[in-house]
């Protein structure tokens, strides 16, 4: 003789208490990941805008100072001509 367990009447509750916690898990996993992607997408974008700010600078100090010495030449230039 085998024994059969009789399914109890809250099985199906189980269930149902355990498919909708794991559809909450499952949702608030995805909104978290999505949250954290957004996130890491902002802070990248907010590092490179400063890296490229960065850059910039440098590229207008390095035209400016080379402005400024060629303007110099012009004026030795000129000053050496007037004096002839």
């Amino acid at each position: 003789m085998t024994f059969v367990n009789p399914a109890s009447p809250s099985h199906p509750i189980a269930l149902a208490t355990e498919n909708r916690t794991l559809r909450t898990t499952r949702r608030s996993l995805c909104i978290l990941s999505l949250l954290l992607s957004v996130l890491m997408a902002i802070l990248i974008g907010q590092r490179q805008d400063s890296e490229v700010t960065e850059r910039d600078r440098q590229l207008l100090r390095q035209a400016w100072q080379t402005r400024q010495e060629e303007m110099l030449t012009d004026v030795r230039d000129y000053a050496f001509w007037g004096e002839a």
